[in-house]
Parts: C-alpha cells; structure tokens; sequence
C-alpha cells in the first residue's frame, strides 16, 4: 500500500503516529510501495545506519541552505564594512596612473592616454551589479554618454586585480550616473580643449597655415584675429580668393560659438559680431586624434566649409627640430621656462658675455646682472621661436630675443652651429651667426 495508507492504518490500530524507523521497517518489509523520494529516503538510511551521523548531515544541510539564501545579504553588508578599505586601494591605482601621466610614462596601461589625451581620460568607482562592491572604471570620455573603457579594477582577496573587459556587462544608465573625475592631463597638451571652450584662446595663439602655405588664420588670447591676412573685425568686401570663409560683408567677433567635446576634438563656428552664429564650422584638434586624412601628429584646425587643415606655424619648427634639443616649445609657449634655463654664451667668450635664464622666465644680460627682465609673450614662429622682454611701462615690449632650437637652420643665417640650440639678442639675422649668436653653457 501506499505510505499515506499504511500510515492511516497504523494509526487505527495503535492509536499512535509511526516514526522514521517503523516506516524504514515498513519499506523494508515491503509493505509500503516507495515512490521516487521514498526510494533516495531509505537508500540513504542504509548508506549512512548511524543515527547521529545523519542527524550532522542534516544540521549541515539545513546550514548551507541557510548560508545559500542569505549569501548575497551577507556579501553586502561585509562590501560596506570594507569600503574604506577598498577605496583606499583603488586611490592607490588612481595617483599611480596620474603619476605615471605626470611623468609621461612609458607603461602599456597608459600609452592610449598619453597619444590622446584630449579625449577626457576619467575615473570612476561603480557598483556595476549591486553587491555594494565598487569597482574602478577608467574610460575616455567621448561625449555624452560615450564612453570608452580603458580598463576596470576590482579588489579581489584584498589586492587589485585588472578584469578582462570582454567579460564586462554593464548598462549605460550606471555608466551616465556615475561620478566621473578626470585625470590632468594639462601637461600632455598643447591645445587645450577646455580652456578654448571657456573662450580662452592661449594655447591656440600665433599663426596657422595650410599645408601649401597659400591660407592662413591668426589668434591671440581673445580669438581669431586674421584669416589669409585680413582682420576679421574689419567690415570689408571679401571675395572667396582673397577670404576662404565668406564672400559678403562680414563682420567677426573673433570668437567660436563652441559645442561639447566629442571623440576628443573641439568642434565650433565662428560668431558675428552681434553674437549671430555663421554656422560656418571649425573643429580643434589636438594630436594623436585621427581626423580626415590631416597629420595626427600635430595640433590643427580644421575648415569644414573648404576642407582646409590649419597647421601651427610651429609645425615646420618642430619638423626641422633635432632630438638633441632641449627647447620644449608646447612648454615655452605656456609660459614655462624650465628648458631655457642656464647660462648663454658666444663660442667665443663663454666666461663673461651673455645672458642668463632663470626658471621664472626672468633674463639676466651680463652687462647688468642685477637687473633681470621678464619675458611677457612668446610667438613661436616657422623657423625661430620669438621672445618679448618687458619694456619700460606696463603697456610695452622691450627687448626681443629669438630662439633656435637644434637642427633648425634659419634662411640667411647660416654662419653658426645648428646642432645646438640658439639664441640672438635681437631679431636682425646677423645676430644669429657666430660669433654674435649665443650657445647653451653646458655645466
């Protein structure tokens, strides 16, 4: 009969509830028919005869179970004890990567940053799966909820470990809401994407031109100030030869109505005077960003309407430029000076005449040492970088200084060494060759 029956009957007749051992004998004997659960139930009795080992089996079973349904609450709550733990180790990460960008490391964790640096390189720590476990995330932020992920770190048996990112899943609604801090990336770039968005113009400052040299356009702090030598704050009748961007009466604010950075150039169009967009497009783009075709290798702007890249004049420079020099032009041109610093000299004489640079920007002539002179403004310029001294007011330049860094000959100036860095006291070509021409004065 069946378990429920026999049961029943057993029962009846001794008025009393069988236990597990009367039903195993039961089984046993035959006199209940077993069905499938029956079957594993008096299989395991006679696997396992001792009592109280089955009864460990079964505090065991009932633990696991237990530990099972309550894992993931359990998980959560030692994630939140560890925060402070874990955030401190994914900080570790973070500075080693700013470190490492700082010092233009070499490192195959940072080489995509270091080439492109305009596209916004970020972190952020993310709960991608609710477990209150964050974990780093470090992506190139392309626009609006565009992001590229460089690579995600989680803290595993307390170390960090690097996840294969083609194992990842998570959603764009985490990725957009997350808290993004972006690395300083300052020093990896001359053309400075957020600064132009700002309407600071500085790191796009001096001329540009295309790569016939047939068209050109000019910026100082304030914005475009010149296309193909024309002042754009002029009223004048342009024709498109002479002007590439408009054949009418124009009138130019020299600024860029700008949009938002995206895949890590700047695109724009410049504004009338009275605030109206031209709609006539541009995009600033910062090397390393592949861009139609244009050398990835240099800053340029890029014409939308004509499909002209703008080069900085900077570009034949840095072509002709030597290895051996140690002439930083993206740094000379933010003001730094740390390249130029050191004693000058003439072949000649390099005990007494001279000048002296200091990591200030501030110039000493040997003939009055204690007077040093500030350099206020830098051009750098196809062929010589262009040095501006303070004058005798507020409003005024005064001395004039170029520079020649090694391997750049300059045309008509060919008396001197141009496989070391030079500089000339004025901007009359016979100041660059020897013996008027000053060399660095290796210490």
């Amino acid at each position: 009969m069946l378990k429920k029956e026999w049961i029943a009957y057993f029962e009846e007749i001794n008025d009393r509830k069988p236990n597990i051992d009367e039903i195993h004998s039961a089984m046993e004997s035959e006199e209940i028919t077993m069905n499938f659960v029956d079957k594993i139930l008096y299989n395991y009795r006679n696997k396992v005869p001792n009592k109280k080992v089955r009864k460990l089996i079964r505090i065991g079973l009932i633990l696991l179970t237990i530990f099972i349904l309550f894992f993931p609450i359990l998980k959560t709550q030692y994630n939140k004890m560890m925060y402070s733990t874990y955030s401190e180790k994914y900080e570790a990460v973070i500075e080693q990567y700013q470190n490492a960008l700082s010092s233009k490391s070499d490192g195959e964790d940072y080489k995509l940053i270091i080439k492109q640096p305009s596209r916004q390189p970020s972190y952020a720590k993310i709960d991608s799966n609710g477990d209150s476990k964050e974990e780093l995330y470090i992506v190139f932020k392309d626009g609006e909820n565009k992001y590229d992920i460089l690579a995600v770190y989680e803290v595993k048996f307390g170390s960090v470990k690097k996840l294969e990112k083609s194992k990842l899943k998570i959603s764009n609604e985490l990725m957009s809401k997350a808290n993004w801090r972006a690395f300083d990336v300052n020093n990896l770039m001359s053309m400075n994407l957020k600064e132009l968005s700002e309407g600071n113009y500085k790191s796009v400052k001096g001329l540009w031109i295309n790569g016939d040299k047939k068209e050109s356009i000019a910026f100082d702090n304030d914005g475009l100030i010149a296309i193909n030598g024309n002042d754009v704050h002029k009223e004048k009748s342009l024709t498109v030869k002479e002007f590439m961007i408009y054949n009418w009466d124009v009138t130019l604010s020299g600024r860029f109505l700008f949009r938002e950075i995206s895949d890590g150039f700047l695109p724009g169009t410049l504004e009338y005077r009275d605030g109206r967009d031209s709609f006539n497009g541009f995009r600033f783009i910062p090397k390393g960003i592949e861009y139609e075709g244009t050398d990835s290798n240099y800053d340029r702007i890029y014409d939308v309407m004509h499909k002209i890249a703008y080069y900085h004049a900077s570009h034949d420079l840095e072509k002709q430029t030597a290895k051996t020099t140690k002439v930083d032009m993206s740094e000379i041109s933010k003001g730094k000076y740390s390249s130029l610093v050191g004693k000058w000299s003439p072949k000649s004489d390099t005990n007494k005449s001279g000048i002296e640079i200091d990591e200030k920007g501030t110039v000493y002539f040997d003939w009055a040492p204690s007077k040093g002179i500030k350099i206020v403004s830098v051009d750098v310029l196809p062929d010589t970088i262009l040095v501006h001294l303070e004058g005798d007011s507020p409003n005024q330049t005064g001395q004039e200084l170029l520079i020649v860094p090694a391997g750049v000959q300059v045309d008509g100036a060919k008396n001197n060494d141009n496989s070391k860095d030079r500089i000339s006291i004025g901007i009359k070509l016979d100041r660059l060759n020897d013996p008027q021409v000053l060399y660095r004065v290796e210490q």
